[in-house]
């Protein structure tokens, strides 16, 4: 029998997150936005829910929780949209700010940004993989926008020190995005304590379902949506909300 160790890349989903899907992909298929009958105020119910469930799990209020395909299209959101938002609200600042050992999901989408003028600053790590501290209070700089710092990373599992780099950003004005698909579920994250403005998680790092996760934000931090039509998720993320995805994502957060 195969033995399956590669939970890095993704966990297999838990039994009792199959089982608190299951209802929803025949026995209730309602659209949850539609509010127009029973089913689908029950659907809205259902991802209410889920919602309270994962704000509850990072500290943060329900109306946080954006939920996405994963934390790809989370940081792809929490990234361009904020640089997008920066641009449109006349903030001068424009400087984005990383570490070489993030995940494709956070360099590319970065790498993107500063081919469209916003200039990006990749700091090396040490040997342990920690940010050089000194350094990175170099960087941050008042032209800094944005520094973006995962939470645990994916191939050799370091934790960076978030609650000093936290602190660091707020002393400097500087918007901080945490891609935590590794960590949430794992390690106690709250974000306020930590001072992170932007968090993005998957559930398949966590026992739940693949294609489902979240972005979470900070009240007041400005986001322009990246993904448009039909206005759901507080108009910054269009489409149809896959309730047994976001069923299975709050199921696997209680269970977490």
């Amino acid at each position: 029998m195969l033995t399956y160790l590669d939970h890095h890349a993704s966990t297999p989903c838990d039994p009792a997150v199959v089982a608190a899907m299951a209802p929803w992909w025949t026995a209730n298929p309602a659209n949850p936005s539609s509010r127009l009958h029973r089913p689908s105020l029950e659907a809205g119910a259902a991802v209410d829910i889920a919602r309270h469930r994962v704000a509850g799990a990072l500290g943060m209020a329900d109306e946080a929780v954006i939920f996405t395909s994963g934390a790809t299209e989370a940081n792809n959101l929490a990234l361009r949209g904020a640089a997008e938002a920066a641009l449109e609200r006349g903030n001068p600042r424009r400087r984005l700010v990383t570490l070489a050992t993030e995940h494709r999901a956070v360099l590319e989408p970065l790498a993107w940004l500063e081919r469209h003028g916003f200039p990006l600053t990749v700091l090396p790590v040490g040997a342990d993989g920690l940010v050089d501290p000194d350094r990175l209070a170099e960087a941050l700089g008042p032209d800094t926008l944005l520094l973006s710092v995962m939470a645990a990373n994916n191939e050799i599992g370091v934790l960076q020190p978030l609650a000093a780099i936290g602190a660091l950003c707020r002393q400097r004005g500087v918007l901080f995005h945490c891609d935590a698909a590794q960590a949430v579920g794992h390690i106690p994250l709250a974000m306020a304590d930590l001072g992170i403005d932007l968090l993005s998680l998957s559930g398949h790092k966590l026992y739940g379902p693949k294609g489902v996760g979240a972005l979470l934000r900070r009240p007041g931090v400005a986001l322009a949506p990246q993904q448009l039509g039909g206005g759901q998720e507080g108009g910054l993320r269009g489409g149809t909300l896959p309730v047994p995805l976001i069923v299975g994502l709050g199921a696997a957060v209680a269970g977490a």
